[in-house]
Order: C-alpha cells, then structure tokens, then sequence
C-alpha cells in the first residue's frame, strides 16, 4: 500500500509585497514522517511554513492538505483541520504557568473531558510539565519552553506540527533534547516538517528531506542520502 501523502505543495510562488521569495517550490510530506527543509539563510524556508499556515498567501500553485485545497486559508482554519504550527523563537505566554500554557492549547476544542485526558498524557509522556506545572514559563530555559510549545500543540491533536527553528539560540544540550523531543512526537503518532539551521542534526533525524536555494528546490532525498552526497555536504554542511 502506498503511504498516505498528508501535506503536497505544488509549484508555489509566494511572498513580501511585490516580491516572489518562494519561486515554485514543491514538495511533498507522508504519514508518520520527519521530513526537514534546510538551506542557507535568505532561501526561503521559513516563508514555506508561513505559507502552508495561512500567513501569506500563495501567489500561484497549490498547496493540498490531506487531500483537500488549504492555500490562502487564514491560520484558524488551519489549526481545525489538524494542522499545528510551532513558530521560530520562543512563544510561550510567560506570565502563565507551564500548566496553563497547556490549557490554552486545547482552546479550540468543545470535549473537556478528552481534553483533560490529553493534557494528562502529554504531562506522562514529557515528565519536565508536571515537574514544572506551577512554575511560570517564562522562567525556563530556552529549551524548555520549545518542549512547553511543542506539547501545547499536541493537545489540538495535529496530524502534521510543523516546527520552525528549534534549536535557534539553544546551548548543544539543550537543542539535543529538543531532538529528541521531535522523535518522541513523531514515534506517537504526529507527522513532522521541521525547518532547522543545524542541518546536519536536522538531517540525521528525518526520514527525508529538502534543500532549498534562491526560494527553489536545490536537492531532495532521504536524510540519509543527503548527508552522503559530496555536493549537500560542500555546499550546506560545512564539510
């Protein structure tokens, strides 16, 4: 049986004003994947995330989520249709306790007592929420904060969470755990594209992945034929 192609953009121009920084990319996510879009700053990867959440609007192309049409549908619609976004930079509400960061993720749905339930899983699977449930999420560390994101997302039940950055600004302990954190999602069940600037660790941990140049498609492969080819490794991994 063929896997179930969750997330397909086709062709896609979209950007700033007047100016194109997406130039027909296209790309495609499966089921139960990590799928990583790396490249060199300026080549348009966080835009992608933008666009697929419905804060630009694709100029031309389409842009299908399990199946049906979703480009230019605005960010709330998104998150009905099982589609999370965590973006760059850390977002957390900070004068509210990890608990109830938690709670406001669920905010959309009408069934509390799942939502209950939901929030007691997501608590049982990363042991930092309860250890910090009162504390306020501002006073964590960068990297516990993006776990705190992460999971809130997890309570809208998403088939696909796209992550943005989440290493950005984290000490190698700390971006490690959030790597784990990413397996840890996807191993439950929940479908990931990440767009990271540690490419190489980005790489290691996805089952496929794209490089993006210019707002267009440069390479694509699975992780681990991207970290072997001589040119992704010259060009992007430093090596």
């Amino acid at each position: 049986m063929a896997a179930e192609c969750v997330l397909e953009m086709e062709q896609i121009y979209a950007g700033y004003g007047g100016y194109d920084v997406l130039r027909g990319v296209s790309l495609r996510v499966f089921r139960g994947e990590i799928v990583s879009v790396i490249g060199p700053n300026g080549a348009g990867k966080s835009t992608i995330f933008k666009t697929i959440f419905g804060f630009l609007r694709p100029r031309t192309g389409h842009i299908r989520f399990q199946g049906a049409e979703i480009g230019g549908l605005p960010p709330d619609r998104m998150a009905e249709r099982g589609l999370a976004y965590v973006p760059q930079g850390r977002c957390v509400f900070p004068h509210m306790t990890v608990w109830e960061n938690l709670e406001l993720g669920g905010y959309i749905r009408g069934d509390r007592t799942a939502l209950q339930a939901d929030l007691e899983a997501v608590a049982a699977r990363f042991p930092l929420l309860r250890e910090k449930r009162t504390a306020l999420a501002g006073a964590l560390s960068g990297g516990q904060q993006q776990v705190v994101e992460m999971a809130r997302c997890l309570l809208l039940r998403p088939s696909l969470m796209l992550v943005d950055e989440p290493s950005l600004g984290l000490s190698p302990k700390f971006a490690e755990m959030i790597f784990e954190t990413i397996r840890q999602v996807r191993d439950a069940g929940t479908t990931i594209m990440l767009v990271e600037q540690n490419a190489r660790r980005a790489l290691e941990i996805s089952d496929r992945g794209y490089v993006l140049e210019l707002g267009q498609n440069r390479y694509e492969g699975t992780g681990a034929e991207l970290l072997a080819s001589a040119d992704v490794k010259r060009l992007y991994l430093g090596g």
